[in-house]
């Protein structure tokens, strides 16, 4: 599948599987949380990893089990 891809297009398809993992993960967190919904749209804090928080600017990273709010 990845293995006709350029560089650029390589680049694409990792950055667009990154954010849907981290859609994923912030899901099932208000999932097993048993969360209100509206926390999908007002939640203060996401899932990211090094290479989406330099996309997204996050200059300050905490590992989840030291999560705080942004």
């Amino acid at each position: 599948m990845f293995f006709n891809l350029n560089e650029k297009e390589l680049s694409r398809a990792y950055t667009v599987n990154m954010m849907a993992e981290e859609t994923g993960l912030f899901f099932r967190h208000v999932l097993d949380n048993n969360l209100p919904a509206l926390e999908l749209l007002s939640a203060n804090y996401s899932f990211l990893n090094r290479d989406l928080a330099k996309l997204y600017g996050v200059e300050h990273q905490t590992a989840f089990s030291k999560a705080a709010e942004f």
